[in-house]
């Protein structure tokens, strides 16, 4: 018999030599079962929940709808999330649309991948608040809803307080109860606020927002641009903002001249 050193190898202990094969055949039909099973998923993270992921809806259903999310199986969009959208973004969905879904369940008893379009769409407008926030932007909402605290705005699926202290449109003395400032707040619903983000906790679920901030701010930016533009001699159209004894405050579109 001929020794493996005579075939030109030496093999060590524990070394395991592949198979035969009998051509380049096996060779390719493996090459193509590897490439089928990645383009399955299979070769693919498994997501986690929380993840956002990018998907395109292969199946819409009344009940549900399927999106593929490039896994070994559609992602599931239940009928109770589903419910959760505005009539026209649902019936806007159709087959082929890229979507981004809020996985829910990476795999529940029955291998399915659960997701959520409304949490997505809800971690969307958290990622809006979290720009605005550090961007210091000042934006206008208008009044959703109050409460004797104060009043309520949205961003999108997100909520915003504004807590009275910080509500500039109206004045809450302090010998005001409970009834009356709550009738006085109630009148803000509808109207549009110059609103700033002062705090936001996404783990707490906690958006704190300021009139007053965003006034203040504004109204600084304006006296900027105004005393730029404003020539002696100018006749200019005001409000009266105050009067006292020696005079009257009018405002210019923000700031007062006397």
């Amino acid at each position: 018999s001929i020794s493996q050193e005579e075939k030109g190898g030496r093999m060590e202990k524990g070394e395991v030599t592949a198979p035969e094969t009998k051509g380049g055949d096996d060779r390719l039909q493996s090459s193509g079962s590897m490439a089928e099973l990645l383009k399955q998923g299979y070769g693919n993270l498994m997501p986690k929940r929380g993840d956002t992921i990018e998907g395109t809806i292969v199946r819409v259903k009344p009940t549900e709808i399927l999106i593929d999310v490039g896994y070994k199986s559609e992602g599931v969009v239940t009928a109770r999330d589903l419910e959760r959208l505005e009539p026209e973004y649902r019936k806007a969905l159709k087959v082929g649309d890229k979507i981004l879904a809020y996985v829910l369940h990476p795999e529940n008893r029955n291998g399915d991948m659960i997701l959520s379009l409304s949490r997505a769409l809800m971690e969307k407008d958290w990622q809006e608040a979290a720009r605005l926030f550090e961007a210091e932007e000042i934006f206008e909402k208008p009044v959703v809803g109050y409460n004797r605290g104060g009043v309520i705005v949205n961003l999108g699926r997100v909520r915003g307080f504004v807590p009275a202290s910080q509500i500039a449109s109206v004045r809450l003395s302090r010998d005001l109860d409970s009834a009356e400032r709550e009738n006085i707040l109630a009148q803000l619903v509808g109207r549009k606020l110059k609103l700033k983000i002062i705090e936001l906790d996404r783990r707490r679920n906690r958006l704190i927002l300021s009139e007053r901030a965003a006034q203040r701010e504004w109204r600084e930016e304006q006296k900027a641009r105004l005393l730029t533009e404003l020539r002696e001699g100018e006749v200019r159209h005001g409000v009266v903002s105050s009067l006292c004894d020696f005079g009257a405050f009018v405002d210019l579109g923000g700031a007062d001249g006397l």
